[in-house]
């Protein structure tokens, strides 16, 4: 989680430093605030630019961000749909509805990189595995980089760093790292 801070300029680097363009970033945390205001607006606040110059545009961009967070069925069963409300800092939703209408403001905004902490935390694992892998498919040719400590949802990323005690244990992809026999082997298999 210190890593990703750092990157995205939430912390300054005591020794060091960081190069790095922050605007490129969208991180997603497991706390999430949410407006009183709209679903739709929630969603649409992840690209405030493009909601301000193409507000008809939005509305399917937010949608196709809501289906890929796995909440458009949820929005659509509400009377009043993406235009219904939601309680500030979002107290009318779980803590999961909550950490997907994050993933689904960040997929709205279609950055470039994507930081992810610990994004699906409080999901359960049905859900969990749907939203990595839509978003695994609406990212596939850019860049996420996930902090978890559910080894399983980083399986098929391309590269993985173990981190023990602020330091990299181990890397490499998920087959070279089971065929090490190491630490990610046997944290997997706990």
């Amino acid at each position: 989680s210190s890593i990703l801070k750092l990157m995205a300029a939430f912390y300054t680097p005591n020794k060091g430093k960081i190069e790095s363009n922050i605007t490129e970033y969208s991180l997603i945390e497991q706390d999430t605030f949410l407006f009183a205001d709209t679903f739709f607006h929630n969603i649409a606040c992840g690209d405030i630019q493009a909601l301000l110059t193409n507000r008809e545009a939005m509305l399917e961009r937010v949608v196709n961000a809501a289906d890929t967070a796995e909440l458009d069925d949820f929005i659509e069963s509400l009377p009043k749909a993406y235009q219904a409300y939601c309680a500030e800092h979002g107290k009318n939703l779980s803590g999961g509805q909550r950490q997907r209408f994050s993933i689904a403001r960040c997929v709205c905004r279609d950055a470039e990189l994507l930081l992810l902490d610990e994004p699906t935390a409080s999901l359960d694992p049905a859900t969990e595995q749907a939203v990595m892998r839509n978003l695994l498919s609406v990212f596939q040719n850019k860049t996420l980089l996930l902090v978890t400590h559910n080894l399983q949802l980083v399986e098929s990323f391309d590269y993985i760093y173990v981190l023990k005690d602020g330091h990299v244990a181990e890397s490499g992809t998920h087959k070279e790292l089971m065929n090490r026999q190491g630490l990610y082997c046997r944290l997997l298999q706990e």
